[in-house]
């Protein structure tokens, strides 16, 4: 049966949620079960993931070792930086051509630059993706790597 991604990923946190919830009132002697209803995600947003759940999902089909994990973080967390400087970028040069919109003459210099400096961003990030790729190509043996292409390839991981 087929669950759409957005379905999932709620199923998935929500009995995660669930079961956190439950061994909390076990550890603390709480047998109330009244307010187990209570949940902390929507169908229309689904939880809200930042790094460390898609980490431990690459570890665990990947078979990190801790010292693996370590450097996938380091290179995850500069790539996350350089997604963010190239959004950035991006946004200023979008802010650059409205603003030729704004001026009483069209200003070919000014939206040649703007178009210029997204150019230099998306260079930029394409140097950092190679970096990362490379990265992660070291860390990885044959088996994790074979893994890794399947991850890649069905949209599981993203880089």
């Amino acid at each position: 049966m087929f669950m759409y991604h957005r379905a999932w990923r709620h199923a998935y946190a929500a009995g995660c949620w669930e079961r956190a919830h439950a061994e909390s009132h076990a550890r603390h002697g709480n047998r109330n079960r009244s307010d187990r209803n209570h949940s902390m995600f929507s169908w229309s947003s689904g939880p809200t993931f930042g790094i460390r759940r898609p980490l431990r999902h690459l570890a665990w089909k990947l078979n990190l070792s801790e010292a693996q994990v370590r450097d996938v973080v380091d290179v995850l967390d500069r790539l996350k930086t350089a997604y963010n400087q190239a959004r950035l970028d991006q946004d200023r040069s979008t802010s650059d051509v409205a603003a030729a919109f704004t001026e009483a003459e069209f200003n070919a210099d000014r939206v040649t630059a703007a178009l210029a400096s997204r150019t230099r961003a998306t260079e930029v990030l394409n140097a950092d993706l190679l970096a990362a790729t490379r990265r992660i190509f070291e860390l990885l043996n044959e088996d994790q790597r074979r893994e890794f292409a399947y991850l890649l390839r069905s949209g599981a991981f993203v880089l």
